[in-house]
């Protein structure tokens, strides 16, 4: 147990997701011109090791995003925050917003602990992870632009 605020707070394990149960069923639904809302933080977590066995865990909404992007074939990877982008030195005076940056590059921002963990990091791995599977593009936007975000026009955008 964890107490914050006053108030416990059960910890329970965040492992990193590996597949979507459901995905056959989501491309579907997609390929049908259905607007699909599905791996948000809280999903059902279950391991499956010849048979579905339900879990404590806790999902990660980016990382399995990410998974999702990858696998229904996503032309842009999109994930939104609530600040403008990626900034290196984000607690400081001199904190600069990462505009477009080689995911190489960005590789090694974020094996130097630049991005606060739990926050802004998940997001970079997971953008970084679908530049490299897929070659396409992966933005990091404020919600507030999702619009400009989606044409590659505001926040952080990493590519090849």
């Amino acid at each position: 147990m964890e107490v914050t605020s006053g108030k416990y707070r059960r910890v329970v394990p965040s492992p990193e997701p590996i597949s979507i149960l459901e995905l056959d069923a989501i491309k579907k639904l997609i390929e049908d011109d259905y607007i699909v809302i599905s791996c948000g933080g809280g999903g059902i977590p279950v391991t499956n090791e010849n048979k579905i066995n339900f879990t404590e865990a806790v999902i990660d909404k980016d990382l399995v995003s990410e998974i999702l992007a990858t696998n229904i074939g996503a032309s842009i990877f999109v994930n939104l925050t609530d600040v403008e982008g990626s900034y290196v030195n984000f607690k400081s005076k001199n904190k600069k917003l990462l505009r477009k940056i080689k995911v190489d590059k960005m590789k090694e921002l974020l094996q130097d602990g630049n991005f606060e963990e739990g926050s802004m990091e998940p997001k970079i791995r997971t953008a970084v992870r679908f530049v490299e599977n897929t070659d396409n593009k992966a933005v990091i936007a404020s919600i507030k632009k999702i619009r400009n975000a989606i044409n590659l026009k505001t926040g952080t955008i990493i590519y090849k």
